[in-house]
């Protein structure tokens, strides 16, 4: 049995092409397609009636957003802080009175263990107790003030895809005569520009554009080479992954707009994380289908 299967085997492999290309020709010849004019000019839409984009120059179009607002109810500060003025003033004429008693005290408190001090403390006591409690009855009866706020952002456009650059090609395996390739890649420099919009009333709404670069995002992608007749091979690029960087905006000039408003910087964070979310699901669909689309069209025109 086992001779019998040694000799099948032998004749599987045997049957079977060798593979004549080499990593380095793979890498080369992907790298020299990406650069061509046809694949950094090829044209796209993110979304109907959106601009026309290019690798090098993804435009959104308001497509790519995350906002949230809020609407919450607080107490009236002045109406507040008229109270605890109001309250303030009175304990100070009652210290100033109290005060006023001790110092007449001297000449009695001898006689009966400090009774007059005592009365003169209990009677400030007492008054105090009297002004919390008509603080207490104000607060409770101020009004309330309703605060609305919230934050828009949106990715606008993305540069330098069309930077893409093949590493490395690692062989994976063979079906018949086509072999499967794992390909690890890099952009080099990725420029995001996003527009933020964050408002809490009463303060006007602050609104802006800011850009982050991100340096060698890295990307991975399976390829297979297709046999085209004896020892030539034609590459079809068949998934890609992109990593996506963390943060699209500025944190630093975030946590400031957070502080000019008084916004828990972490419901601005938590809007981040949604965006940041929302790019790298479109990123790993529609653009790496794109991405995927444009090269194995030229890919024909390059056998191995």
């Amino acid at each position: 049995m086992k001779k019998l299967l040694s000799i099948l085997s032998l004749i599987i492999l045997t049957g079977c092409n060798s593979l004549s290309v080499t990593n380095d020709q793979i890498v080369n010849t992907l790298n020299t397609v990406i650069q061509l004019p046809v694949i950094q000019n090829a044209t796209f839409k993110v979304t109907d009636g959106c601009t026309d984009s290019t690798l090098n120059d993804i435009e959104f179009c308001d497509s790519l957003e995350a906002k949230d607002s809020y609407k919450t109810s607080v107490v009236d500060d002045a109406c507040v802080d008229a109270a605890k003025a109001i309250q303030d003033s009175e304990n100070f004429l009652i210290d100033e009175t109290r005060k006023a008693c001790k110092s007449g005290c001297a000449a009695v408190d001898w006689t009966c263990n400090d009774c007059c001090s005592k009365g003169c403390q209990s009677a400030s006591d007492s008054a105090k107790s009297g002004t919390q409690a008509e603080y207490d009855a104000t607060v409770a009866a101020c009004g309330y003030l309703d605060i609305t706020g919230g934050y828009d952002f949106k990715l606008k456009s993305v540069t330098g895809v069309g930077g893409l650059v093949v590493t490395s090609a690692t062989m994976a395996g063979q079906d018949m005569n086509d072999f499967f390739v794992n390909l690890t890649l890099t952009i080099p420099s990725v420029k995001a520009i996003a527009h933020y919009k964050i408002w809490q009333d009463p303060i006007p709404a602050i609104s802006g554009d800011t850009s982050v670069e991100a340096k060698n995002t890295p990307v991975t992608a399976t390829a297979t080479l297709i046999s085209a007749g004896k020892d030539v091979y034609i590459l079809q690029i068949d998934t890609l992954t992109i990593t996506i960087p963390d943060n699209l905006y500025d944190s630093n000039e975030l946590l400031e707009i957070a502080n000019i408003l008084a916004i828990d910087i972490n419901y601005l964070t938590g809007g981040l994380v949604d965006l940041n979310k929302i790019f790298e699901d479109w990123a790993n669909t529609f653009l790496a289908n794109e991405i995927i689309s444009i090269l194995n069209d030229e890919l024909k025109n390059y056998p191995i």
